[in-house]
């Protein structure tokens, strides 16, 4: 029988700043934005006799602390919890791929993921206006980190050696 439970990290005046599902070890590894503390009494689990109550549990957890990001709290998590479907089969994931091969999105429904991520993330491959560029580069003025400087040839070989070198080109 899996072994389920809850967590909570908590930082050094002993708030919490993530909580999460889980079992074995994974309250001890780091996520994909986020590190578990370095002390480990800073660590606390819940034991839980299903998945569905740890899942449960999590989510009001995560309701009760808050999100940061939401605005509501003091946690870094960037989801409410509990959503996620979980131990899938390699049939059900196959069955899944499958059907939405070939499949694409309306346009209403890409207007409303578009409306859904609004400010969760960088603009990447967008160029900025003009006004925007005009703000960023009066807010650089002044700024006379290698404003002007080359690298001397001694360092521009140095650098170039190195790269060959890691690369494996030398």
């Amino acid at each position: 029988m899996a072994d389920f439970y809850t967590y909570l990290w908590l930082r050094a005046d002993n708030s919490p700043y993530y909580v999460g599902k889980g079992q074995g070890n994974r309250a001890h590894q780091s996520h994909k934005h986020h590190r578990p503390p370095k002390d480990i009494s800073r660590i606390v689990l819940q034991h839980w006799p299903d998945e569905s109550t740890a899942l449960a549990f999590e989510m009001y957890q995560i309701d009760f602390w808050g999100r940061e990001d939401l605005g509501t709290g003091c946690l870094r998590n960037m989801s409410d919890g509990g959503e996620r479907i979980v131990n899938l089969s390699e049939i059900s994931r196959a069955k899944m791929s499958k059907a939405k091969l070939g499949k694409s999105l309306s346009r209403e429904h890409r207007a409303k993921l578009k409306e859904k991520r609004k400010g969760r993330r960088p603009a990447l491959g967008m160029k900025h206006s003009q006004k925007s560029r005009a703000r960023i580069s009066k807010s650089l003025e002044g700024n006379q980190r290698k404003r002007g400087k080359c690298d001397s040839e001694l360092t521009r070989r140095r650098k170039s050696e190195s790269h060959l070198r890691r690369f494996g080109l030398a």
